[in-house]
C-alpha cells in the first residue's frame, strides 16, 4: 500500500518482503540508538522474527520513508481492541527518522493515522508527550492529540 510522495521520499507500508531485509534493519537500529543514546542491545534476527509473527497475525503494522531503495524513516504500531468500548486503537511503538533527511517525521505521522483508518481504528495513541519538548508538544496538540495517560515502567531481571 503506498501513501504518495513528500520531500523526495515515498512513503508506503509496511511488507513481510521488507522484513527479511537484515541490512535495512541494521541502519535503523544502530541509527536509533545513537540518537537517543538508548543501549538497546537487540538481537536483531529476534526482532525480525517475532514483528514477522506480530505482523502475520494482522496486530503489527508500520510505514517506511524511503528514498533511493533505503529506508529513511519508520514507524511501528500495533493494532488492538480497546478493552472498555471494543473499538480498533493503534500505538505507536517505534518512530525513526534519520537525521538530515529532511522534514518527514511530521508525514510520517500523517501516513500512521491515515493508515490506522484504513485498518478501521477509532483512535491513535503516539509515545507519552511527558519527555517530549515543548515545541514537539505544541506541534502534536495542534495535529489535535491530547496527553491522556502517563505511563511508568518496571524492567524485571532474571524473572524476578
Amino acid at each position: 500500500m503506498k501513501f504518495g510522495e513528500y520531500y523526495g521520499h515515498q512513503f508506503r507500508a509496511l511488507t513481510l518482503a521488507d522484513l527479511v531485509s537484515e541490512a535495512k534493519w541494521e541502519v535503523v537500529r544502530d541509527d536509533a540508538m545513537e540518537q537517543h543514546s538508548m543501549p538497546l542491545g537487540v538481537d536483531l534476527k529476534q526482532f525480525l522474527k517475532r514483528w514477522t509473527a506480530v505482523h502475520i497475525m494482522g496486530l503489527g503494522h508500520g510505514v517506511v520513508a524511503e528514498r533511493d531503495d533505503w529506508w529513511n524513516g519508520m514507524l511501528l504500531f500495533g493494532v488492538n481492541r480497546n478493552i472498555w468500548d471494543g473499538e480498533k486503537e493503534a500505538t505507536e511503538q517505534f518512530r525513526w527518522v534519520k537525521k538530515g533527511v529532511g522534514p518527514i517525521g511530521l508525514k510520517l505521522l500523517e501516513v500512521f493515522e491515515t493508515y490506522a483508518k484504513i485498518l478501521g481504528c477509532k483512535r491513535v495513541f503516539i509515545g507519552s508527550l511527558e519527555w517530549l519538548d515543548s515545541d514537539l508538544q505544541k506541534i502534536y496538540i495542534r495535529k489535535g492529540y491530547k496527553a491522556v495517560e502517563k505511563r511508568y515502567m518496571k524492567e524485571f531481571s532474571n524473572g524476578t
